[in-house]
């Protein structure tokens, strides 16, 4: 059996670098319609996961289901670099660990070919684990494009402010309109009223194209038809899992 994982799967766009397409929200929305993620589940994970168009997977609070994924549209995203500017296409480079999340290297090279025949050219460089995190977690960061996961997330704060937040280590993005959201949504205790602050914020980060949006994990277990009441969890706590489970004889 599998389930959806507490894991969101996306490609960060450093936005900050001057002179970079990715300061356009039209190459970076480009991006996102020129990637097939229904293909990419089907074909390279092999069925596990599902398309996100935002960094919150539904049991996070602050989640917001009218955030749908970009559709796959090669037209729309070769017409957006056109309007942007580069009719002759663009050149990045993507950086992904090879090993570290399920066909990572697989899916980092199913995307570099997509884009690819919407005029965006990657120079994709796979690396160990180890060594990658040290290139994330530099000054200089990973390039233009690099695959990243992050999960174990039940309120939307814990998914935005450590990565989309101006300044903060791990941020190759900045917008103040953003970030008033989230100090908004960090300063009240009502939470009917958080969750209407993140709905917004949602919509902006989806809007904005902030990352290449990819999809949910999954996780997968063997599983005999013995065990009964067993639900695993989105935590991947295994043992927590096991509370009301028991074994038939």
């Amino acid at each position: 059996m599998w389930t959806p994982a507490g894991l969101i799967i996306r490609v960060v766009l450093d936005t900050l670098k001057e002179g970079s397409p990715l300061r356009d929200k039209r190459v970076r929305q480009a991006i996102n319609y020129g990637v097939d993620k229904e293909a990419i589940i089907k074909h390279v994970l092999e069925g596990y996961g599902k398309p996100m168009g935002s960094p919150l997977y539904p049991a996070t609070f602050g989640y917001d289901p009218s955030v749908k994924p970009y559709p796959y549209d090669p037209e729309k995203a070769k017409a957006l670099l056109k309007e942007a500017g580069y009719r002759n296409g663009i050149t990045l480079t993507f950086n992904s660990p090879s090993g570290r999340y399920a066909k990572d290297k697989e899916f980092a090279e199913a995307i570099a070919d997509q884009l690819s025949k919407v005029g965006i050219n990657i120079k994709l460089n796979v690396h160990e684990w180890g060594s990658y995190m040290k290139m994330v977690y530099s000054t200089e960061g990973a390039g233009d494009m690099w695959t990243w996961g992050w999960g174990g997330t039940s309120d939307a704060d814990s998914a935005l402010y450590p990565l989309l937040y101006c300044g903060v280590p791990l941020s190759k993005y900045c917008n103040k309109e953003l970030d008033n959201y989230l100090d908004q949504a960090r300063s009240t205790l009502d939470q009917k009223k958080r969750e209407r602050i993140y709905h917004q914020a949602l919509k902006l980060i989806h809007d904005d194209g902030a990352y290449l949006f990819l999809h949910q994990g999954a996780d997968v277990y063997g599983v005999s038809n013995r065990v009964e009441n067993w639900t695993p969890n989105l935590d991947e706590l295994f043992t927590l899992s096991l509370h009301d489970a028991s074994v038939k004889d």
